[in-house]
């Protein structure tokens, strides 16, 4: 093998290995807060749960997505539990005109939580979030003779609270005008993978094999 090929070989060996490092600096980048409606101090509570005669009380909240390229990461919120033993339903919807539309994501949630608890669920399934579209968080206990709270905080930014009955079928109504004080809401979102830095990839591995090619010449 001649010295030319040689040093070319070399050359997009080492192209290789500066866009695998590029790619591997360019990795996951880390949460951002996106929305956060949180106090140490609670100011009311919301109830949720299931009746024995199978009308379902569950609250949703709603926020503004700030920054674009963001995929959700976790949501959490502050509950408790007054009666039963079921699993609280924590579910992520898109908006439609203005009240919760398609569900997004579904968490199942059990635990005692006897006094006010915050619960972090992280998402599974990549949902991607528009910048400025609306978004809503609710809480549910699904099961019958299952009651508990979602609490609130002495703080009302852009949320809005809607709640829904008539059993298993949402039944969405707006209830902004009665609500007292947002309900504890955290959302953080991550980079969208592909997305975070890797921009200059390409010009790296570009730039290594001009100067292979440079090298070659010279040789």
């Amino acid at each position: 093998m001649n010295e030319g090929r040689l040093g070319s070989l070399r050359g997009i060996r080492g192209a290789v290995g500066i866009t695998a490092l590029a790619l591997l600096l360019s990795g996951p980048a880390g949460a951002e807060l996106v929305y956060d409606a949180t106090s140490p101090f609670t100011f009311a509570t919301r109830s949720v749960g299931k009746s024995p005669s199978g009308t379902i009380n569950q609250i949703a909240d709603a926020f503004v997505m700030s920054g674009s390229g963001l995929e959700l990461e976790s949501v959490t919120v502050k509950i408790s539990r007054l009666s039963g033993d079921g699993d609280f339903a924590i579910r992520f919807w898109a908006d439609e005109l203005g009240l919760p539309g398609e569900l997004l994501e579904t968490w199942s949630v059990s635990g005692a939580f006897e006094q006010s608890t915050e619960v972090t669920v992280d998402s599974t399934g990549g949902v991607l979030l528009d910048e400025g579209e609306l978004y809503w968080v609710s809480v549910a206990l699904p099961d019958d003779l299952s009651w508990g709270l979602w609490v609130a905080i002495d703080a009302a930014p852009d949320g809005k609270v809607v709640a829904f009955s008539n059993g298993e079928t949402p039944n969405w109504y707006d209830s902004s005008a009665s609500r007292e004080g947002a309900l504890f809401l955290r959302v953080t979102a991550v980079r969208e993978p592909g997305k975070a830095g890797l921009g200059g990839v390409s010009v790296v591995c570009l730039g290594a094999l001009a100067r292979s090619r440079r090298m070659r010449r010279a040789s």
